[in-house]
């Protein structure tokens, strides 16, 4: 009985001071909120120039212990930086305050409007005098911060219809709109939670144009200054603007840890992507000190993206490889890129102070076809004589030295392959600085028997070329493979040059090229030419060789034209040429003089590349037969002398020529 009477009087005791409690704080409630209120207001005022105002005055709140709110602005419309909120409210834990440690147990904001206008000097509050600094730190007793520990913790934030708005100097406008937030545990050793959704819109000035609905979803680790992040993920969904919504939504997600204090971070893995396209990174760097070590991997799909109209034949793209980033120096190790059946391995090291790029690329199989898709038709046809020769003009935006970097690169490949042409041992040397590089050599064999070996100089800044060299032993059905066009020529070439060009693009390049060089072929077989002997009933008893022994072609380049001469030599054969290859509008305008027998037959070679038609010159083959007439031997009879001249003409020497 007594013990009952002992546990009744003490919980009697605990509800009074608890009542008790409540009555204090209630009575003496108002003016210590007003104190509060008047010293946060003291301090806006001191750090940043700006009251804290509320429509109505705030209420307090017993059950729970806290806070009501409704108005509550900082700064105006005029200012660099505006908050607003409709209304709120904070609740505390009452045996928080009274253990030392305040937690915050909900806060919530209604419709809280954030406005942000960079100013001319980008700054967003404007500058803050180191005096005004030190002020602000009188006023609110502040110390040097010694850590990162958080003086409250927080069990619940809430924000609803948010909207935030960054207003940059140019015009171009930031906007995150209909902002949804809740964020729990938030405190020194907690694991807190994260969801957050919102409309993101980035308005250019120039008129441009991009909206897209994002969600956060994700949980943090808080040991300040250390911050761990064992799962986080964004993910945005376009609506309309310069982000084709065919891409799909893009996400991103990382777990690991970063450093506060250091700038140190960890990252067991980051992944960023889209439906056909994905990157992903793990390793350690640090944010402070622009660092990186780790491993970066990415697969594509460049025929869905469509976003590269020349890789869009590209079904799967991957590339793997080691990456080193420290003291402005990117070091890529261990390279590996793989698109559908090419291959491409190496190292390379890139430096940003100052832009210096050198390493070592080697193509084990590659279709150059295959890798680009096949050309529209009517692409590369020739522009207008206005815009070309624009091209080989200089204009205001020219790069500076700057953007040339230092280069230092070696490429090889075992198997190039272009329309049908393998190019193999492949070995390239480029080196140079200041937008002044060299090719020497670049050495290769074609189709297993050529021989290739080129010089090249490239001046980018004035966007002027030159290149020389050699190629022996080449078949010209290789050379027609290559070009896509059918001569209709047998044979094997070697071939030398020395041309230079200028100009901003291929058309302006191609116009502007200038040179010389000479072509021999041996064992060359026209089948054109004997047609067209074959089809004159004239020359129809003329026998011509199934191939010519040699064929030498000396040419020079000049405005979009290749001007050559030729001297074919055979077994009973001769001649001589010379022609107009206009190999911008590929079209050939030649004349040959064949000599066999005794007889010289021109010949007519003119049409498209892809189509050269070879007839005899009829006109001239008759002025000739007419001379060979007046020059005949005195001791031959009229009718003797014609069918000397005329073989085949038995009878009636005019027979052959109806």
């Amino acid at each position: 009985m007594a013990a009952k009477k002992v546990v009744q009087f003490v919980l009697i005791g605990l509800f009074v001071i608890v009542i008790a409690a409540i009555a204090a704080v209630y009575l003496a409630g108002p003016s210590i909120l007003d104190k509060v209120l008047a010293r946060a207001n003291e301090i806006s005022l001191k750090s940043t120039g700006k009251s804290l105002t509320f429509a109505k005055q705030p209420v307090l709140s017993i059950m729970p212990l806290g806070v009501r709110f409704e108005g509550i602005r900082w700064g105006d419309d005029k200012s660099d930086l505006s908050v607003y909120a409709k209304s709120g409210h904070a609740s505390v834990d009452l045996g928080s305050i009274l253990g030392g440690t305040p937690e915050v147990q909900d806060v919530e904001l209604q419709e809280p409007v954030v406005t942000i206008r960079q100013s001319q000097t980008g700054a967003t509050l404007g500058p803050v005098a180191e005096k005004e600094k030190a002020e602000a730190k009188s006023v609110t007793g502040e110390k040097p911060a010694s850590g990162f520990a958080l003086p409250i913790s927080l069990r619940r934030l809430v924000l609803q219809d948010g909207t935030f708005t960054l207003v940059r100097e140019g015009g171009d406008e930031i906007s995150l709109s209909s902002i949804n937030l809740s964020v729990r545990n938030i405190g020194q050793g907690q694991t807190g939670e994260l969801e957050c959704d919102f409309v993101a819109a980035l308005q250019k000035a120039t008129g441009e144009y991009i909206e897209a609905n994002m969600a956060l979803q994700g949980t943090a680790r808080l040991d300040l200054p250390d911050i761990g992040l064992p799962m986080l993920q964004v993910t945005m969904t376009p609506v309309k603007g310069l982000y084709d919504r065919k891409l799909g939504p893009a996400s991103f997600a990382v777990k690991g840890s970063v450093s506060l204090a250091s700038g140190a971070f960890a990252l067991e893995h980051l992944d960023a992507g889209i439906a056909s396209a994905k990157i992903s990174l793990k390793g350690s760097g640090n944010m402070l000190k622009p660092a990186f070590a780790g491993d970066v991997a990415v697969d594509a799909s460049p025929a869905k993206l469509a976003l590269v109209p020349s890789l869009s034949a590209i079904q799967s793209l991957s590339a793997r490889a080691q990456t080193r980033l420290a003291d402005n120096v990117l070091q890529v190790s261990s390279l590996a890129v793989k698109a559908d059946k090419a291959s491409l391995q190496g190292n390379l090291e890139l430096a940003l102070a100052p832009l210096a790029l050198k390493g070592k690329l080697h193509c084990s199989s590659l279709d150059v076809n295959a890798l680009l898709g096949k050309q529209e038709k009517g692409k590369g046809e020739v522009r207008g004589q206005a815009q070309s020769e624009e091209g080989t003009t200089g204009s205001e935006d020219e790069p500076q030295e700057a953007a040339f970097p230092d280069v230092d690169l070696t490429i090889t490949g075992d198997g190039i392959v272009y329309n049908g042409v393998n190019v193999g041992n492949v070995r390239c040397t480029i080196a140079g600085s200041k937008g002044s590089y060299v090719v020497s050599p670049c050495t290769a064999t074609i189709d297993g028997s050529a021989a290739m070996d080129i010089k090249a100089r490239a001046n980018l800044k004035n966007k002027s070329y030159q290149s020389s060299g050699s190629v022996k032993n080449l078949s010209l059905a290789t050379i027609q493979k290559a070009m896509a066009q059918n001569f209709n020529i047998q044979g094997t070439s070697s071939f030398s040059w020395d041309v230079s060009a200028r100009g901003k693009n291929g058309d302006a390049l191609a116009r502007s090229a200038a040179g010389k060089g000479q072509i021999a072929l041996a064992q060359v077989r026209i089948p054109g030419i004997t047609k067209a002997v074959r089809g004159t009933k004239q020359l129809s008893s003329i026998v011509l060789p199934e191939q010519i022994d040699s064929i030498t072609v000396p040419f020079t380049l000049q405005k979009g034209h290749c001007l050559w001469n030729a001297r074919l030599a055979s077994n009973g054969l001769g001649g001589k040429g010379s022609g107009d290859l206009d190999y911008i509008g590929k079209r050939m305008d030649a004349s040959v003089d064949v000599t066999v027998q005794g007889q010289t037959i021109p010949l007519k070679i003119s049409g498209p590349l892809s189509d050269l038609s070879y007839t005899v010159d009829m006109e001239k083959l008759l002025k000739n037969m007419g001379k060979d007439l007046l020059h005949a031997p005195q001791n031959l009879h009229p009718r003797e002398g014609i069918q000397k001249i005329l073989p085949g003409g038995n009878g009636n020497p005019l027979k052959r020529f109806f």
